[in-house]
């Protein structure tokens, strides 16, 4: 089961439209070759200044192939996981995954991927007059055309993020009717579902976990946990924490630049010192590359060194050998 999708922007999204010679229900034949419209697909047209967003993308595709099934990154999209808009790490854009059925196949080419896979009637959801695939059915589809399985995982912690899937049914997903044949995406959503987390909040902190889980090969840190010290003041919400040493990992995205926003990093670097809590930051070129993610893993390594090596107890205490700290499961996001 899912999680109602979240709001679709109906306000923001054309239905392209076909010419009508009347100039009601669509551009005249005179209109349409002016600059004030332009193709959306064989016979579809769109006013010239409608924005190219996702959900965009993603109805132009629908209009264009109506039998059709969406899946991947676009279903996904549709039921709600804004990190899925189709474009890859480098920001390039994808073409929109679509499921052709009865024979009905639009060209391929830039903006849709026609694909042949069987899709079950029980795979098969409408949602906001679009037809997608079930959110772990998407995931799979997504498996088998993102080769990079440390990308995948971040599409799936995303995806639970938002509230579309739960992580069993991926995982039955990934599991099941493992049938003749080889199906490099199965054995991919296998794996990323086995680094998964349902805890993520962006998708840096889960590239900067990955590192440590792999790279590092240190056990799995616990995820946003907020820091409070033997007073009960809440001193900070760490992206990672390793419970035995106080290793503290931070990921910090574009928002981290602003100088408001670093100072509040510096001051809350500061007290999580005074704790005696080493700490590792990251930003995007550390986790882009495989020497960045040995140099950071090699960084994690050294603050889990540096940590006083006793595991975090339940309460707090003072006193030699104590922890003067304890972590707490925050009740919302962001740090």
């Amino acid at each position: 089961m899912f999680q109602p999708p979240r709001p679709w922007p109906s306000h923001a999204v054309v239905q392209p439209c076909r010419v009508d010679p009347a100039g009601l229900a669509g551009p005249t034949k005179a209109q349409a070759a002016g600059r004030g419209w332009r193709r959306a697909g064989p016979g579809l047209h769109l006013p010239a200044d409608t924005p190219e967003t996702p959900a965009q993308r993603i109805v132009d595709v629908a209009a264009r192939a109506p039998h059709g099934i969406l899946t991947g990154w676009a279903a996904l999209h549709v039921l709600g996981s804004a990190f899925h808009d189709g474009k890859d790490l480098h920001g390039r854009r994808l073409p929109v995954p679509l499921i052709c059925v009865d024979g009905h196949r639009p060209r391929q080419g830039q903006d849709v991927l026609p694909l042949r896979h069987a899709v079950a009637p029980s795979e098969v959801l409408t949602v906001h007059g679009l037809r997608v695939t079930h959110p772990a059915r998407a995931l799979l589809d997504e498996a088998r055309l993102v080769p990079d399985v440390r990308e995948l995982v971040v599409g799936v912690d995303m995806a639970l993020a938002a509230g579309v899937v739960h992580l069993a049914a991926v995982e039955r997903r990934a599991l099941e009717a493992l049938g003749p044949g080889p199906d490099p995406g199965r054995r991919r959503l296998r794996t990323a579902v086995a680094l998964a987390v349902e805890d993520s909040w962006s998708p840096g902190e889960t590239r900067m976990r990955l590192v440590w889980e792999v790279e590092a090969a240190l056990p799995r840190p616990l995820r946003n946990r907020r820091i409070v010290d033997t007073s009960g003041r809440a001193v900070a919400v760490v992206d990672l924490l390793d419970p035995r040493s106080g290793a503290v990992g931070e990921y910090d995205g574009g928002e981290h630049r602003t100088p408001a926003r670093q100072r509040r990093d510096v001051l809350r670097a500061d007290s999580l010192a005074r704790l005696g809590l080493p700490s590792v930051t990251a930003v995007a070129a550390d986790v882009r590359t495989p020497v960045a993610r040995r140099l950071l893993a090699s960084r994690i390594l050294a603050a889990v060194a540096r940590g006083p090596g006793q595991e975090v107890v339940a309460s707090c205490h003072t006193g030699p050998g104590r922890p003067r700290w304890t972590p707490v499961a925050p009740t919302t996001t962001g740090s």
